[in-house]
C-alpha cells in the first residue's frame, strides 16, 4: 500500500529512478482493476492495446480503434487517484501503413503529411533499414528529436492529398499528451468529459 497519496507524475518517476527506487507499473483495462492495482502500490498503470486480445477477443492489436482505447482509458482514469495513468495509441489504419510502406520504394523513410503545426507525423512514419545508422548516430550526439537524423536519410512525404481518402488527418494523427487533450478526445469521439 503506498504511503504517500500524491498523484504520480512523470518528474516523480524520474526521481525516483534517480534515488533507484522502484517503479511498479502494471497493466488494466477497466476501473476495478486500476483500483486494486492502485491500492497494492502501482505507481503507473498502462491501458495497453493488448485490450484487444486480453478483454476483446481480438486475435491480435490491429482491430483495437482510438474509441476503444478512450474508453478503457477513461475507466481507467475513474477507478485510479494517486497512479499516473498512461494509453497506448492503437495502429494507423492498413491502407495508411501500406501508403506509408510503398513510399520506402523511393525513400529511407516516409512521413505522412498532417496539416498541423509540425507538418509531418514523424511517429507515424515508415522507416527503412538506412535509417537505422543515422538514428544510431543522431542519439550518440545527444539528440533526442523524433526528426533529428532526417537530414541524415532520403526522406519522403505522403501527401495531404494521398491521406485524406483513408480518413481525416485531424482524427488519424490525433495524440493526447495534456488534459486538455483528453477532454478534446472526449468530445471528438461523443464521450462525456472523463472524470474519476
Amino acid at each position: 500500500m503506498p504511503t504517500n497519496s500524491r498523484p504520480v507524475r512523470a518528474p516523480h518517476l524520474k526521481e525516483m529512478k534517480r534515488r533507484g527506487e522502484p517503479i511498479a507499473v502494471l497493466t488494466a483495462y477497466d476501473a476495478v482493476m486500476a483500483r486494486l492495482f492502485e491500492q497494492s502500490g502501482a505507481d503507473v498503470i498502462l491501458v495497453g492495446d493488448s485490450v484487444g486480445m486480453a478483454v476483446l477477443g481480438y486475435a491480435s492489436t490491429i482491430p483495437v480503434t482510438m474509441a476503444m482505447m478512450v474508453h478503457h482509458t477513461q475507466a481507467v482514469v475513474r477507478g485510479t487517484s494517486r497512479a499516473l495513468v498512461v494509453a497506448d495509441m492503437p495502429f494507423l489504419a492498413a491502407p495508411l501503413i501500406r501508403a506509408l510502406a510503398a513510399g520506402l520504394d523511393n525513400a529511407d523513410a516516409c512521413l505522412p503529411s498532417s496539416g498541423g503545426p509540425r507538418g509531418v507525423e514523424p511517429l507515424c512514419a515508415a522507416y527503412g533499414p538506412a535509417c537505422r545508422d543515422a538514428i544510431a548516430v543522431t542519439l550518440d550526439s545527444g539528440d533526442r528529436r523524433a526528426v533529428g537524423f532526417h537530414d541524415r536519410v532520403k526522406v519522403g512525404i505522403l501527401s495531404l492529398d494521398r491521406i485524406r481518402p483513408l480518413g481525416d488527418p485531424e482524427r488519424i494523427f490525433f495524440n493526447i499528451n495534456t488534459a486538455e487533450d483528453l477532454a478534446e478526445a472526449d468530445a471528438r469521439w461523443h464521450r462525456p468529459a472523463s472524470s474519476r
